[in-house]
């Protein structure tokens, strides 16, 4: 599953997990993938708030739509929240495990020589 549903800024909302998002948090912070995923856990107070912003920016861009908030406003609600709060976790948790489920795997290398 590459998306989640949370109550965040008043609200229910749907935050989206996948390339574009990392791609977006990646470009942001100008770093590489394998260094976004070790600031994730390591500068979780940068990392998290861009992967809410991109994730929730990307669900209502997807539909159409225009954004309600910016990566500020997003900071004031996780602060609201706090990082360590049980929905943060819960995303976290699903964006680890999208990385991994429901991706396609090559069972078997073509030698192309």
């Amino acid at each position: 599953m590459n998306h989640i549903d949370i109550e965040i800024g008043g609200k229910k909302r749907t935050l989206r997990f996948g390339i574009k998002v990392i791609g977006d948090c990646i470009k942001h912070n100008n770093n590489d993938p394998q260094e976004f995923m070790v600031s994730l856990a390591q500068n979780p107070f940068d990392s998290l708030p861009l992967l809410f912003y991109y994730g929730l920016k990307y669900n209502v861009e997807r539909s159409g739509g225009t954004p309600d908030f910016d990566l500020f406003k997003v900071t004031e609600w996780l602060e609201e929240e706090g990082l360590q709060g049980e929905m943060v976790d819960e995303v976290t948790r699903r964006f680890m495990r999208s990385l991994y489920e429901n991706v396609p795997v090559i069972k078997e290398l073509i030698d192309v020589q």
